[in-house]
């Protein structure tokens, strides 16, 4: 397996950018990402989100 990595990685994101990416968890929650309203979802107001929303799904 090849080892990957980003030299540069985003840093932001507009909702047109996560709607022409097809990335569509930022596009339909836009408004609950971007925390200070700014127009623009930063990698730590997606971190907060992804956090403060997780599912956990039982073990069967």
């Amino acid at each position: 397996m090849p080892n990957l990595q980003v030299s540069n990685p985003v840093q932001s994101i507009t909702k047109a950018e996560a709607k022409h990416a097809g990335i569509t968890l930022i596009v339909e929650n836009f408004d609950k990402i971007d925390a200070n309203r700014d127009g623009i979802v930063t990698r730590a107001e997606l971190r907060s989100y992804l956090l403060a929303n997780r599912r956990h799904v039982p073990m069967t």
